[in-house]
């Protein structure tokens, strides 16, 4: 005879192997139900939704996430957030353009950790925004986007005028 299994079967510990194998999308896309937070697997998968690293992501991986965020009716509790340019471009910038400032601010009210990667002084400017936003802030760490010769002469151009 056999005996059917599913995931829920699996132990924690086995269930966070798997976890590891996937990226932090496809955990989320594949077990993240806000309808049921009250689900075993909410406890297990608690880090990725709670610490969101949008530096290596695909930019579908990306719009994924952006559409949870701004259709969940409960909002996420994020304690780090990674945005990173190097590998999305302009990921800051969209990400301030398609998410409301209501979620951001439910976003932001969380935060403890804020790491930004690659990104320009109009980056700043958007962040700036929420700077008083952000009361549990406990670390920041930020890494500005090197002007290339173009930018640069671009720049000069611009604010002589």
């Amino acid at each position: 005879m056999y005996s059917s299994y599913s995931i829920t079967d699996l132990s924690d510990e086995i269930f966070l192997l798997i976890c590891r194998y996937l990226s932090p999308y496809h955990v989320l896309y594949s077990f993240y139900t806000p309808e049921q937070l009250d689900l075993h697997f909410h406890r297990i998968i608690f880090d990725y939704y709670t610490k969101l690293k949008l530096d290596t992501m695909k930019n579908n991986e990306y719009l994924y996430l952006i559409k949870l965020f701004c259709s969940s009716k409960i909002p996420f509790h994020i304690e780090l957030l990674i945005l990173s340019n190097q590998y999305i471009s302009y990921l800051t910038k969209r990400y301030f353009a398609d998410i409301s400032s209501t979620t951001i601010q439910s976003i932001f009210v969380n935060l403890k950790r804020l790491t930004l990667i690659d990104c320009s002084i109009k980056d700043l400017t958007s962040i700036d925004i929420y700077n008083t936003k952000m009361p549990q802030l406990k670390y920041l760490s930020i890494t500005i986007r090197k002007l290339d010769e173009h930018e640069s002469m671009f720049n000069r151009e611009t604010s002589s005028k």
